[in-house]
């Protein structure tokens, strides 16, 4: 981009850039142009002030997407939105696009709707009060805590970019643990629980059995013993994975089909979800749950277990990428966005005792991830493969595929 003629592009903008990507962006000798914009998700319940404040300092103009929350967010029913809207004669969703616009940045809104597009452009000749603005800054204080172990599959990394959010709070601790989940949940005034179960790869299972076990099946049970006696959780969220299927023989399956596990862990996660459905009857509710596709995206982890970030690895360090067994096996994936709006979908939209698949139609056998990923950094495979992949032995069960229905999950308005 930096190389184009003036005329082809006149700027450059990134996209989802934190304060480590820009810095190592703009302290990069080969960085000519400072970009002009970086796009990011922007609103009340999400405000990054110091990422918008490095942009600031650099010259970057910051451009929010989402202004008005992430798919199906809460914001736009506000309190604080909906009383600053009707002082003003203004609809919630016009109050938070000004919002946005009088704190410096530009805001990116899409939509179908004819009024509401119309209503969108109605921001000229009227402008929020310092005391609005502050209200609506005040947003923030929906708290939103992350709890984790920080093991070898976990990293902080992850969530560096979300300490400078006043609504976000980081706990570390151990799920195994009832009482430290019983009290982080009292301390914080919990009243959601998303509930996503590590140290689940399958090789652990293979490896260390018993620690698999003691993660996802004990875990689960002290979060749910935590939160029945906590008493204040109106809403829990199972989170599982595709894999309990077993593996579907080219057919896509949906929320009826006989659960057929054939690793340790899948066996584990099956478990998991026998305890989650007997426990919920005896406490009178019935939870949510989904199972979702393989994720991919951008993420800061030192964790290579998965096959993407593995591979990459071994490409970066210039050895050669191994595959197990003849890497025909197939997994489908799903953009790490993608599959965290449809968490926030059947969170806000999904119905209380439900099962939702998330899924994908991307199939991609693990020969071909490999060779996407060498020819991603310039080597040619098309002669001499063996120059730069080495297959290494199989697990003692490896399944052919899995390929989930998420018709459900479609039907509220997830794409």
């Amino acid at each position: 981009m930096q190389n184009l003629p003036r005329e082809k592009a006149r700027n450059i903008g990134v996209a989802n850039f934190d304060v480590h990507n820009l810095e190592q962006l703009l302290s990069d000798p080969s960085t000519t142009v400072v970009p002009s914009v970086n796009q990011i998700e922007l609103h009340p319940y999400n405000p990054t002030p110091t990422l918008v404040s490095y942009c600031n300092a650099v010259g970057i103009r910051c451009l929010g997407y989402s202004p008005l929350g992430s798919k199906e967010s809460a914001v736009v029913h506000e309190p604080r939105v909906l009383d600053v809207a009707e002082r003003n004669g203004k609809t919630p969703q016009q109050i938070l696009l000004m919002w946005g616009l009088q704190n410096g940045w530009g805001v990116v809104v899409g939509s179908f709707n004819n009024i509401h597009i119309i209503s969108n452009f109605e921001l000229d000749d009227w402008s929020l009060s310092e005391a609005d603005l502050q209200e609506i800054s005040n947003c923030q204080t929906r708290l939103r805590v992350y709890s984790d172990l920080e093991n070898a599959v976990a990293s902080l990394k992850n969530i560096a970019g979300l300490h400078s959010n006043l609504n976000f709070h980081c706990v570390k601790g151990d799920i195994t643990c009832k009482e430290d989940v019983k009290a982080s949940l009292g301390a914080h005034n919990i009243d959601c629980v998303l509930h996503f179960a590590a140290f689940s790869h399958v090789q652990d299972s293979f490896e260390d059995p018993i620690g698999v076990c003691q993660n996802n099946v004990l875990g689960t049970i002290a979060v749910l013993d935590a939160i029945r006696d906590y008493g204040m959780i109106q809403r829990f969220v199972h989170v599982s994975t595709d894999e309990v299927c077993g593996q579907t023989e080219g057919s896509v399956v949906d929320k009826s089909h006989v659960l057929k596990p054939q690793t340790r862990i899948l066996l584990v996660r099956q478990l998991q979800r026998c305890w989650w459905q007997r426990t919920s009857q005896v406490m009178g509710y019935q939870p949510s749950l989904f199972g979702a596709t393989m994720s991919m995206g951008h993420i800061n982890t030192t964790e290579t277990a998965e096959i993407i970030p593995r591979l990459i690895e071994s490409a970066m360090a210039g050895q050669k990428l191994q595959i197990q067994g003849h890497g025909e096996y197939s997994r489908r994936y799903l953009y790490a966005a993608d599959a965290a709006d449809a968490f926030d979908t059947i969170l806000h939209k999904g119905c209380i005792g439900s099962c939702y698949n998330i899924g994908s139609v991307d199939e991609v056998t693990n020969i071909d991830v490999a060779l996407k990923i060498l020819e991603s950094f310039g080597y040619n495979t098309a002669d001499k493969l063996e120059e730069y992949v080495e297959w290494v032995e199989d697990r003692p069960f490896n399944d052919s595929d899995y390929r989930i229905c998420d018709d459900k999950l479609r039907s509220l308005g997830w794409v």
